[in-house]
């Protein structure tokens, strides 16, 4: 009689023991999979953080010779280069960001793009990353959550490993 209660115990705890076994897993192929969906969401927050700096940068660069052009005497050797110059970084922005196209002014014969597209621009460009961020982090949070469902079947499994040795 007195048999029957550890018996009891020891067939509860096998059972305890295959689900968290069953469990580990299934975790694994979970973690597995958000870590992965992760790596995916971090590198495209980071090449859209990338791409949002460049094209600032770069529409900074063109305002610089833009400005640098306004210093220039009109029809002068080297105001006709700056005026090439300017008009060749409008044509690559237009290449790499082909929404600035609608915001281009053309002021004799001096390609520019509007303030206000400027900023359209690069207002949806930053969007763009942080609901790209957005995405990164609430995979991180998944992926934290697993890590801690993990964290607690490893503790049981030690728990019933413990037991089985206390018996």
């Amino acid at each position: 009689l007195t048999i029957l209660p550890y018996a009891a115990i020891l067939g509860a705890l096998v059972l305890v023991i295959y689900e968290v076994a069953e469990a580990i897993e299934t975790n694994a192929e979970r973690t597995k999979a958000l870590n992965e969906q992760y790596n995916t969401l971090k590198d495209n927050y980071e090449s859209v953080k990338s791409a949002t700096q460049e094209l600032t940068s770069s529409l900074d660069a063109l305002g610089e010779q833009q400005t640098k052009l306004a210093g220039l005497t009109k029809g002068t050797q080297e105001w006709k280069d700056a005026v090439k110059d300017v008009n060749s970084e409008v044509l690559e922005l237009i290449r790499k960001y082909p929404q600035l196209a609608k915001y281009i002014d053309n002021k004799d014969g001096i390609l520019s793009i509007s303030e206000y597209g400027r900023n359209e621009v690069i207002k949806a460009k930053r969007q763009e990353q942080y609901a790209a961020e957005r995405s990164m982090n609430i995979a991180a949070i998944a992926k934290n959550q697993q890590e801690l469902v993990n964290l607690r079947n490893d503790a049981k499994v030690t728990l019933a490993k413990e037991f089985m040795n206390f018996l």
